[in-house]
């Protein structure tokens, strides 16, 4: 890629997208869920927010965990982006390994903040924020960013759920995202 990216959250900060991008990227990182041991080297403690970069083009980076801490290391990259906590899902909160289930509430958390600009749950305090993840409902995407359409607020809501069994699967999720793409041109 370009060697002049920029942190995605530093661009949505000043800029916006189209959502048929941010949505075709969500995609994007959804296919690679299917290969689990790949995406489990890759980023062991699961995707943040700090992870993506975007160049000139608009074209969006996943940037892996290990060299992106290389990069910080060496003061290439400084930004405020929202820590891993904030996109944890509860099984993993209360010890469990990372599973495909896991990744998927991951990933929808992240590009729930990408597409609102909020965390699915904000304070200060980290550990409120674990607490909250595992036992508070979240806020629906639609309430925040009300020009989505209920399919792909749905969508979100059932990724997002508390309980790993219930949320969808990849199939299912591909399919979805490809009718609620059709209705938020």
């Amino acid at each position: 890629g370009s060697s002049d990216l920029k942190p995605l959250v530093e661009y949505l900060n000043k800029n916006s997208i189209s959502l048929k991008k941010l949505l075709q990227e969500f995609k994007e990182i959804l296919k690679i869920l299917d290969q689990l041991e790949l995406i489990k080297n890759i980023f062991p403690d699961g995707i943040n927010a700090g992870n993506f970069y975007i160049d000139e083009q608009e074209n969006i980076y996943l940037m892996p965990e290990q060299l992106l801490r290389s990069k910080r290391n060496y003061n290439e990259f400084k930004f405020e982006a929202p820590v891993s906590d904030y996109f944890r899902p509860p099984e993993i909160i209360e010890g469990e390994s990372w599973q495909q289930h896991s990744y998927i509430f991951n990933t929808a958390a992240v590009f729930y903040y990408f597409l609102s600009s909020e965390t699915i749950f904000s304070d200060n305090d980290q550990a409120k924020v674990l607490n909250k993840i595992q036992s508070e409902n979240i806020l629906e995407l639609k309430t925040l960013v009300p020009q989505i359409s209920n399919s792909l607020n749905n969508l979100f809501m059932k990724m997002l759920d508390r309980e790993k069994n219930k949320r969808p699967s990849l199939d299912f999720i591909f399919e979805e995202l490809e009718n609620t793409t059709l209705e938020n041109q």
